[in-house]
């Protein structure tokens, strides 16, 4: 393991944790409930002189808007004020690296994205770099500058987020961004039939299996069919609020299911026209397990 090209462990190399130089944010936080917050801060400052400790724990504080509540403990924070208080104790021996293990798993929905913005404000401005593990995609493309994406312990793609989220490398990556609707169908010409429509698949051999992925956002509809392209009847509608999840039986008789905005005209029965945004189509060599086989 090497960091900043220095070597902290390998064969016959181990250097103290102590001495590494990496901030950690446990999940739990595992903050010290006996000390004050200014004795949290200052736990691993142990090596500096007490003015030296003391100009540091201020400093910190006053960075994350805490200074007030320096001789307070945590049980009498709230859970985003704990997690800045775990922040700056993390920051105070000016670690080279900062590693997050699911920091905001803990904070109600509501207060996850305010703390989580604030947070990540503050390690951008400190310079450190940082390494969050999270299991919510929303979080990882909101938090990363490059985003690596794990299945089973293997590193399958590493991108910025934009490109994780339009050229996914697999089914697994397609998926973790978002709701699919997925089809099996077999390569000709460079082309794949789905229920959907073709879709090009210029990587892939004639009569090649393969499954096809489509972003919900691929499929447009329109409640003002004319007779021409892709159509179906809604057999299914429920609202939930700003958006209608909706079951759709296509002409060809296969059933998709989408959430779209309240606002377009949904009602049990109606026919839909849709256009299909092929730039949210993914072609990927067949797995095991098939939706859909289209057979033309």
């Amino acid at each position: 393991i090497r960091l900043g090209g220095e070597v902290l462990a390998g064969p016959g190399i181990d250097i103290r944790c102590e001495q590494r130089r990496i901030g950690l944010m446990f999940q739990d936080l595992a903050l010290f409930p006996h000390l004050t917050i200014a004795a949290n801060v200052a736990f691993g400052l142990k090596s500096l002189k007490k003015p030296e400790r003391r100009a540091r724990v201020r400093e910190l504080l006053q960075v994350v808007e805490l200074e007030r509540h320096a001789d307070k403990f945590p049980h009498q924070l709230s859970g985003g004020e704990q997690q800045r208080v775990a922040l700056a104790r993390a920051l105070a021996p000016h670690p080279r690296l900062m590693l997050l293990d699911e920091p905001f798993s803990a904070l109600d929905s509501s207060l996850r994205a305010e703390v989580r913005e604030h947070i990540l404000a503050l390690l951008r401005t400190s310079g450190v770099p940082t390494l969050l593990v999270t299991h919510d995609p929303e979080e990882a493309v909101c938090s990363g500058d490059r985003v690596h994406v794990m299945q089973d312990g293997l590193l399958v793609q590493s991108a910025a987020p934009d490109e994780l989220y339009h050229r996914p490398a697999n089914e697994f990556v397609a998926n973790f961004f978002g709701p699919t609707l997925k089809f099996a169908s077999r390569v000709k010409g460079g082309l794949v039939t789905t229920p959907l429509g073709m879709v090009a698949a210029p990587e892939r051999g004639d009569g090649e299996d393969v499954d096809v992925l489509f972003r919900t956002e691929a499929v447009h509809l329109r409640a003002d069919y004319r007779g021409d392209g892709l159509s179906g009847h809604i057999i299914g509608c429920r609202r939930l609020g700003p958006a209608c999840n909706l079951s759709i039986r296509l002409d060809n008789g296969s059933t998709i299911s989408l959430r779209k905005p309240s606002e377009i005209p949904h009602a049990v029965g109606m026919r839909m026209g849709f256009d299909i945004d092929q730039r949210f189509a993914f072609v990927f060599r067949k797995s095991e397990d098939i939706d859909v086989l289209c057979n033309y």
